[in-house]
């Protein structure tokens, strides 16, 4: 497997925040890419597919992380859309030491 690059917004924190960036525990992989946690504003414990190349699917396996740039609105507590790009693996300082599945730090 060849050396991982990262992003140069990925290795700022405030260039994180500022381009929404989330680190998010991958749960499951599927044949069109990974699957992640939605935030507590979708309902609980929901989740979403995420698609990747099959190149970019060899990266992970369940329990990694994986950057992910995450945009919804918020209606009476409860979002209803979404937008989901994929950025690249976390950066080894941005996944969560605590084991959550999302962290938007």
């Amino acid at each position: 497997m060849s050396e991982i690059r990262y992003d140069e917004t990925q290795l700022n924190k405030l260039y994180r925040r500022e381009a929404g960036i989330w680190a998010f525990r991958v749960l499951e992989l599927v044949p069109e890419g990974i699957v992640v946690q939605l935030p507590k504003a979708f309902g609980e414990n929901k989740t979403t597919e995420i698609p990747l190349s099959p190149k970019t699917k060899a990266f992970y396996k369940v329990g990694d992380y994986a950057d992910i740039a995450l945009k919804y609105t918020v209606s009476g507590g409860v979002s209803h859309s979404f937008q989901a790009r994929y950025i690249g693996p976390t950066p080894p300082q941005f996944i969560p030491i605590n084991g959550e599945n999302i962290s938007k730090i």
